[in-house]
């Protein structure tokens, strides 16, 4: 039962994802390794992310009804690494100029 319950959420997951795949042409390309390597630079940024935060950001223990905006604020800039993985993505992982 447990086998089954497995296939059936793991079909319900990815089946949709891979159907779009076959039938939306990105096939053709050879694409599925670029989405690959997309997403392992996104777990690699994501972990980055994460671990500077913890890091360098502590947690904030100010008194109840104290809003600590500089921190928030540099917390918050921590999110360009975002936008510095995806031009990763693109520049590394570009192809012909009309599958782009």
């Amino acid at each position: 039962m447990t086998l089954f319950h497995f296939g059936n959420c793991f079909a319900l997951a990815y089946f949709p994802y891979f159907i779009t795949y076959k039938c939306s042409g990105l096939s053709e390309y050879n694409a599925f390794w670029r989405c690959v390597q997309a997403g392992a630079t996104y777990l690699f940024v994501q972990l980055c992310k994460m671990l500077f935060l913890a890091t360098f950001f502590p947690t904030w223990e100010g008194g109840a009804g104290v809003y600590d905006f500089v921190g928030e604020f540099m917390k918050a800039t921590v999110d360009l690494a975002d936008l510095l993985g995806l031009h990763l993505v693109m520049s590394r992982n570009a192809g012909k100029g009309d599958t782009r």
